[in-house]
């Protein structure tokens, strides 16, 4: 049965590639590009299709573009153009045979069967599509928000060492000073030495703190790193796997995926996504179709 993966890596463009293309080549020549370079389709999308695909994607761009004064404006556009272009899917209604009066019932039955089937198969492929979609706008947004910790942790870095050069100057004038000091030295002096001994305390203490900073950071740089490689399905308050994960076993059993298959195809869908579950061990769905779920292990 001819089918078409949308959203398949092995051809995946940003879509700030086609804008690109778009105004450097024009849109014939974009639209071109992208029918050659989408070659996991058995059925081809037509030209009308592509080319609706791309007007509509520049209509959204430009309207990014007008807002970008707006608050989050700017960071929206970054997550939509850093996303992967989605290639238009193929018109399977127009593949489908039509049938004679001659046909029999049996074959008309067996037809509607399969429509419905491939209906199915192409919403689940779409749903997939989606929720990878919003993947990459979450890892879109984490990784900005991974730039501004780095870009603050740099600025306590600059500072520390420009806190650690005072330092150094301090104890080399209160050096100085002491080696200067005699039996007779003025109250003066004495003062002058007390109020740089002060500075150095507190210089002692805004390194403390600041190292105090770094740790924190690198903290939740190690924090947002691990977020975006773990999917929660495991409700730890109520003890059990959470409903969406139990649904997409009996969607996966319903589309004729046998029980003994189910894990390894939500392993190659996670894989697919570079998640990796918290949890997923002896977990079964009624007494017809009894399966065990690999633990998160087996996902390495």
């Amino acid at each position: 049965m001819a089918s078409c993966n949308a959203s398949s890596t092995s051809s995946k463009i940003l879509i700030k590639d086609v804008v690109d293309l778009y105004e450097s080549q024009g849109k014939n020549k974009c639209i071109d590009f992208l029918i050659k370079t989408n070659t996991v389709c058995n059925i081809q999308p037509s030209f009308r299709a592509y080319e609706k695909s791309v007007n509509k994607l520049i209509k959204d761009v430009k309207g990014l573009k007008k807002s970008m004064n707006r608050v989050g404006g700017s960071l929206k556009y970054e997550c939509f153009i850093n996303k992967s272009y989605v290639f238009p899917v193929c018109n399977l209604k127009l593949c489908e045979p039509k049938l004679t009066a001659d046909d029999t019932l049996d074959l008309h039955i067996a037809l509607k069967d399969e429509k419905k089937k491939t209906h199915n198969l192409i919403n689940t492929t779409e749903t997939i599509n989606v929720k990878l979609q919003k993947v990459e706008e979450e890892k879109s947004i984490v990784d900005n928000k991974l730039k501004s910790v780095n870009h603050n942790l740099s600025k306590s870095r600059l500072k520390l060492k420009r806190t650690a050069a005072r330092e150094t100057y301090a104890l080399n004038k209160i050096k100085k000073l002491e080696d200067n000091v005699t039996e007779h030295c003025c109250n003066e002096n004495q003062l002058k030495i007390k109020v740089f001994e002060n500075l150095l305390i507190e210089k002692d203490k805004e390194i403390q703190q600041l190292k105090s900073s770094n740790e924190y950071l690198h903290d939740l740089i190690n924090e947002k790193v691990r977020s975006q490689q773990e999917i929660q399905l495991f409700d730890e308050d109520k003890n059990t796997y959470k409903s969406e994960l139990k649904q997409c076993v009996y969607e996966l059993l319903q589309y004729q995926v046998s029980a003994a298959k189910v894990c390894t195809v939500i392993a190659s869908v996670l894989k697919l996504a570079h998640l990796m579950p918290d949890r997923l061990q002896d977990l079964c769905f009624g007494n017809e179709h009894p399966t065990v779920i690999p633990s998160s292990n087996s996902f390495g």
